[in-house]
């Protein structure tokens, strides 16, 4: 086991892991830490989708430039798949190891490896590895690593909370913006406009869409916000698609990526990957659906994303409802107003033919 000065330095460490709520900053400070507290030269951290690929990357003791030349990172096959769930995979004589192969052109050098599980919610959230100690791993490198996994464990769910907090915030400024804009008089397609916008931004979506009725119960997407989305605007979305079937049953829909669908019924959504269904429902009636979409290899939305989409989809079909009826009462009125200038103007005109008659 490790000696007692050591478990003070770990426990600080940990501790100061733990209390950082940017997970990027935290996962980054926990490869470092592993390095540190290992002697490695390097070490890196996978973090996995609900399919066990690697989404995010995370590495230390190799420079930016370096690292740009090896390309994608691991697929967490090999040596990396064999981090067991419980305990620690040590291999001090990589090179000779069956399984060690297939590294990447630039990938540097490798003597001997360590790698140990981030454990999330007793699910494999992501994959620690070292490599290159001089003498090589031992035992109680092992040991540590594995206490330092389960405080970034902490740190992972800390960010979580942290993260879902500010999400609700931008939801809540969205909704406040939207039904600002729509109770100021501002008109139906720049509301539109807005309500699309807004949500992109709040769900940290690149692209959003708004799907509308269109002529012959045909739906198409009207309105759309982000840098490429305007590829969308026009296009017809079919009665059995994912959308149409979002709008019937009034029930929003998460896609952890858009290019893993067996069936996609607009080849354009294949180019993103996650993407969230949100129907606009006012009074039962379904009045449309906000599609937002992440590029390829992006965090997926989750349940809390969902749920406060949904939340704001409906409002904002609320106030474009009082935005209609606002319409349709300022059109009664101006009809009104020409009834009334016709009805002058008919009193005008038989009163001069009158005067012209008695002329």
């Amino acid at each position: 086991m490790p000696d007692n000065s050591f478990l003070t330095e770990l426990l600080a460490k940990a501790l100061e892991l733990t209390g950082k709520l940017e997970r990027p900053e935290a996962m980054k400070f926990f490869v470092d830490t592993a390095r540190e507290l290992t002697g490695a030269h390097y070490s890196a951290l996978g973090v996995l989708d609900a399919h066990g690929d690697t989404v995010e990357f995370f590495f230390s003791g190799l420079d930016a430039t370096h690292a740009s030349k090896i390309g994608s990172p691991p697929a967490g096959l090999g040596i990396i798949a064999e981090i067991p769930a419980q305990g620690a995979l040590i291999i001090n004589d990589l090179p000779h190891h069956p399984r060690a192969a297939g590294y990447p052109k630039h990938h540097p050098h490798m003597e001997n490896f360590l790698g140990v599980i981030v454990p999330v919610n007793e699910q494999v959230w992501g994959r620690l590895y070292l490599t290159d100690k001089p003498g090589g791993f031992t035992k109680d490198d092992a040991t540590k690593m594995e206490m330092l996994a389960h405080a970034a464990s902490i740190a992972v769910q800390n960010s979580y909370l942290y993260t879902a907090s500010q999400n609700r915030a931008r939801w809540l400024a969205a909704s406040q913006n939207i039904v600002s804009s729509l109770l100021e008089g501002t008109e139906e397609e720049e509301s539109l406009q807005v309500i699309t916008e807004e949500m992109r931004i709040a769900a940290r979506a690149d692209v959003a869409l708004m799907i509308l009725p269109s002529i012959k119960n045909n739906w198409m997407c009207e309105i759309v916000a982000g840098a490429g989305s305007e590829k969308f605007r026009g296009l017809n979305f079919p009665p059995d698609g994912r959308a149409q079937t979002v709008i019937r049953e009034q029930n929003g829909l998460v896609i952890d990526s858009m290019q893993r669908l067996t069936t996609v019924r607009i080849p354009l959504m294949r180019e993103y990957g996650p993407a969230l269904y949100a129907p606009l429902v006012s009074k039962g009636v379904g009045r449309g659906v906000i599609i937002l979409l992440r590029h390829l290899k992006a965090a997926e939305f989750d349940l809390h994303d969902l749920t406060m989409a949904e939340n704001v989809a409906q409002q904002a079909a609320f106030a474009m409802e009082l935005v209609q009826a606002r319409h349709a009462q300022e059109m009664a009125l101006e009809l009104d107003e020409r009834a009334r200038i016709a009805r002058d103007l008919h009193d005008l005109a038989i009163q001069q033919l009158f005067a012209s008659g008695l002329h």
